[in-house]
């Protein structure tokens, strides 16, 4: 099925994030496996205080957007339209910031790839102001 990485017109409740799964692969445990998802932010960040640290390396790609994340030794990234970066595993990062709407492509791949979440997710964090 042909579907495109900027619509946003099916999106019902742009108070929360929102990932859909665009491919995946591996055994149920997600040994070895990958996942490839669609992030779309509507002005979300990490809640205060609480910090992603996953167990797979993660590469994201911004689409669309603008999107500040901060590392937990006080380092932050800039991710513009086009820009990626590679997150290693147990890497502890937040979404400082995202401009409406950030869309966004990420790749996750290692012993742990597919628990990344269940397949198209949504999750309320909070706005951007």
């Amino acid at each position: 099925m042909k579907r495109n990485l900027f619509d946003t017109q099916r999106i019902r409740n742009t108070h929360m994030e929102h990932f859909e799964v665009l491919l995946e692969a591996g055994n149920p445990e997600g040994l070895g496996g990958f996942r490839i998802e669609r992030i779309l932010s509507f002005g979300q960040t990490t809640p205060e205080g609480e910090w992603y640290d996953q167990a797979w390396t993660e590469w994201v790609a911004l689409v669309r957007g603008m999107a500040v994340l901060a590392y937990d030794n006080g380092e932050t990234i800039t991710l513009r339209m086009g820009d990626h970066l590679l997150i290693p595993p147990h890497r502890r990062h937040r979404v400082t910031f995202t401009r409406r709407p950030a869309i966004a492509a990420a790749t996750a791949a290692g012993d742990r790839a597919s628990s990344i979440a269940n397949c198209s997710s949504s999750r309320s964090t909070t706005p951007s102001a």
